[in-house]
């Protein structure tokens, strides 16, 4: 187990106060997809690829000329957004997409195949540069964020929105 030290957690929340509350979890968001791009590309360089595209998805999907388009799970890999209730939680998920669902049995494996794992690994070497990555992403996004709103006041083009988010 790898011991993470992480420095300005002050500094960052003060920064991420003074933008408006509508635009926060969009920051944030933007800054945790940079800052996984590591991982996503290990995880494309070490998942396995299916090159037959007569063996891609299901019976109906081959007869149709579907599969051709599915293509192989390794460069669906990459950073989504996962939805959340609360208003203050951003998280970002590294995967296949849902047209890929079996690329969990290469990953886990099953009864009748051993896994072949290629997103554990990328995530174990990768984690501490993306913990480190996505700090500097967060202060990136949020001076280039201050700096388009600063803009926009100035030039009277600010949205309703943004405009009582920073009243408030």
């Amino acid at each position: 187990m790898a011991d993470v030290a992480v420095v300005g957690f002050k500094e960052l929340d003060a920064a991420l106060a003074e933008i408006p509350a509508s635009l926060r979890r969009n920051v944030v968001l933007a800054a945790l997809r940079k800052a996984s791009q590591p991982i996503v590309r290990d995880a494309r360089a070490r998942a396995r690829r299916g090159m037959d595209p007569r063996r891609r998805g299901s019976m109906k999907q081959r007869k149709s000329g579907e599969s051709l388009r599915i293509g192989p799970g390794a460069d669906s890999i990459a950073a989504r957004a996962i939805p959340s209730s609360v208003a203050t939680e951003a998280s970002v998920t590294v995967g296949p997409d849902a047209r890929h669902w079996y690329m969990k049995f290469l990953e886990f494996g099953s009864a009748r195949q051993s896994p072949a794992r290629f997103l554990t690994p990328a995530f174990e070497v990768n984690k501490e540069a993306a913990v480190q990555l996505a700090g500097e992403e967060l202060w990136k996004t949020i001076s280039a964020t201050a700096r388009r709103l600063a803009k926009q006041a100035e030039a009277g083009t600010l949205s309703r929105k943004a405009l009582e988010g920073l009243r408030s």
